[in-house]
């Protein structure tokens, strides 16, 4: 089983959609895939039960996200034990 940022995400994203896990790609934008602010932040809180980043996922982070791709980064940051950059962080 793949654990990547990108997998976790993919998988996570397909299960809240119902969908083939194969049908999401990091261009999708999440109002193409209509996912609300509410389906995000309960994919952050799936991803933040597996306790494997630094703390809590970054909510606020998420204000900046639009497409899978973007949550990934997120998500690969969080992981890393990196500090989000200033220009997420201060929006």
């Amino acid at each position: 089983m793949d654990t990547s940022p990108q997998a976790l995400v993919h998988q996570i994203l397909a299960s809240r959609l119902r969908v083939d896990e194969a049908s999401i790609r990091d261009a999708d934008r999440f109002d193409d895939l209509g996912l609300t602010p509410l389906d995000l932040v309960l994919v952050v809180l799936r991803l933040d039960r597996l306790d494997r980043g630094d703390g809590e996922f970054p909510l606020y982070a998420l204000d900046h996200a639009t497409t899978v791709g973007d949550l990934v980064e997120l998500v690969e940051l969080w992981l890393q034990r990196v500090t989000m950059p200033s220009s997420v962080a201060h929006g």
